[in-house]
């Protein structure tokens, strides 16, 4: 069985995580405008009216870009896990000794609990195991140029730290609306956890995006390799 391809695969989810990321930053912008809009109108810099213009009119955009964004999101966790799964695979095909079967690279995110390590223990040993099957390779193949690691784990280890933190994030949201419509109390509306919020994101989404890309240079490899072993 030989590898299926994965480019088109990696070159999606790219797309669409780049998407991401803008509409990450927009939102992390308007919302601290909307932030000094209100305080430029507490102390009278803007007049009552021309306030409540720029305020409605962040608001509408904000608004809109919300929509654009969940339907963002929905597109690109289906890309993403599309991506995981081939990649699994096609490390299982390589190397017969994968701790999962490639449905964990995409049953993993769902299923309570388990959603908390599988992924990361997946994601670890694609770049673990692809890290020392290129060396075995390059050392087999007498290579001219010695293999350097080129997937770096720590990469891992911040991705998933960042999920986490990000999931008890909303976690503590969805348990706050609970309180605030019983006790009158905003948390989550906070200015400050939305903008951090909205940071991990951005940063989650770059290293999610290097990831990615390395990864893709990494299987560009594989392909090498093994046509050149179909070759000879």
């Amino acid at each position: 069985m030989g590898l299926r391809p994965n480019k088109q695969r990696a070159q999606m989810a790219l797309i669409l995580l780049y998407v991401i990321l803008l509409l990450n930053i927009v939102i992390f912008l308007l919302k601290l405008s909307n932030s000094v809009l209100l305080e430029l109108s507490y102390i009278g810099i803007y007049a009552p009216e021309i306030f409540h213009k720029l305020y409605y009119l962040n608001y509408q955009i904000t608004y809109f870009i919300g929509y654009v964004y969940i339907a963002a999101v929905i597109i690109s966790i289906i890309t993403f896990i599309r991506w995981f799964r081939r990649a699994y695979f096609n490390l299982g095909v390589l190397t017969n000794e994968c701790r999962y079967n490639d449905n964990w690279a995409s049953n993993g995110w769902f299923v309570p609990f388990m959603n908390l390590y599988v992924p990361y223990q997946i994601m670890f040993e694609l770049y673990e195991k692809t890290n020392n099957y290129l060396l075995e390779k390059y050392i087999s193949l007498e290579a001219h140029e010695t293999h350097e690691k080129r997937l770096n784990t720590n990469h891992i280890k911040w991705w998933w730290f960042l999920y986490i933190i990000l999931f008890l994030f909303y976690s503590f949201q969805v348990f706050t609306l609970s309180v605030s419509r019983e006790y009158g109390i905003e948390i989550t509306g906070n200015t400050f956890y939305f903008l951090s919020r909205t940071g991990l994101l951005i940063i989650l989404n770059i290293i999610t995006i290097s990831i990615i890309k390395n990864y893709l240079k990494t299987e560009i490899l594989l392909s090498d390799i093994t046509a050149n072993n179909l070759s000879t």
